[in-house]
């Protein structure tokens, strides 16, 4: 590698290093203002958050609480590999993926769980940043494998409590 090659990869990667730094800089600064904010909020009464941020603050009410999110959601959003506000946002917002009740709804939570799931990865497609949507597609997979994780234990769980119910029902007819 010349000189010139060799100053072109040590800037390149200076810069690089900046950004993360100011990404990182950035969340810890959203999370500061989201507990800034919160702390806020409980000091004021009932119904007036809203009111006080429109005539106090120069962001919008939805800001306000993303702020708030990424506050209520700090351990979380240092565990994960977020990279940015973002990606901060976007991984507060997925949505909570229900349990089925009974074998009649599971064909609907599948289908309402593959469709989430596809929503969040045309979601995490349209960040622009790669390191931040490899980031977010992390975030994403370690979700799915979690609620993979849960629904292998469920049904664990329930092939168990049909063993038991067919040694009930043979145990009643002798």
């Amino acid at each position: 590698m010349n000189d010139l090659e060799r100053n072109r990869v040590d800037e390149i990667c200076s810069l690089h290093t900046e950004i993360a730094g100011s990404c990182r800089m950035a969340l810890d600064k959203a999370i500061r203002i989201g507990e800034l904010l919160a702390e806020h909020k409980a000091s004021l009464p009932h119904g007036e958050f809203g009111r006080w941020i429109q005539e106090h603050l120069p962001f919008s009410d939805r800001t306000a609480r993303n702020y708030m999110r990424c506050y209520e959601s700090r351990e979380l959003l240092k565990t994960e590999s977020v990279s940015g506000l973002g990606t901060a946002y976007l991984l507060l917002t997925q949505p909570k993926l229900p349990a089925p009740n009974s074998a009649a709804d599971g064909d609907v939570l599948w289908e309402s769980w593959m469709r989430q799931g596809r929503d969040l990865l045309e979601r995490a497609n349209n960040i622009p940043d790669m390191e931040e949507r490899a980031n977010m597609l992390i975030a994403v997979v370690n979700a799915g494998q979690e609620m993979l994780q849960g629904l292998m234990e469920l049904l664990l769980d329930m092939d168990v409590r049909i063993g038991e119910l067919l040694c009930e029902e043979a145990a009643s007819h002798e």
